[in-house]
């Protein structure tokens, strides 16, 4: 076979081979790219399930924290009120105290 021959055939498997992947691109791109928006579309949504998990979650335990927090500033409340009653006590105890020592 001559070179010319061989580039002859050489330009015409080419362009066969070139108009043969052209098609089989044009007939599987699409698919492919239908199918790649899917599972994109997919873990998306997945992932957004799991960030609405997570916020649910966060608000949940935040909700906790502040019950927790109204639970202790009324704690403080009682304590800080008991120590008043208590100091009063004292100041009377000393009150009777030193009139004891004055008779």
């Amino acid at each position: 076979m001559t070179d010319e021959a061989m580039t002859t055939m050489d330009a015409y498997l080419r362009e066969h081979l070139r108009g043969a992947l052209d098609e089989a691109l044009r007939s599987v791109l699409p698919e492919l790219v239908q199918h790649a928006i899917a599972e994109a579309g997919e873990t998306l949504t997945s992932n957004a399930h799991g960030v609405e998990r997570t916020l649910r979650s966060a608000m949940e335990a935040a909700a906790r924290l502040d019950d927790e927090i109204e639970d202790l500033a009324l704690r403080a409340y009682g304590i800080e009120h008991s120590l008043k009653t208590a100091s009063t006590w004292v100041s009377y105890l000393e009150g009777d105290i030193q009139r004891a020592r004055s008779r």
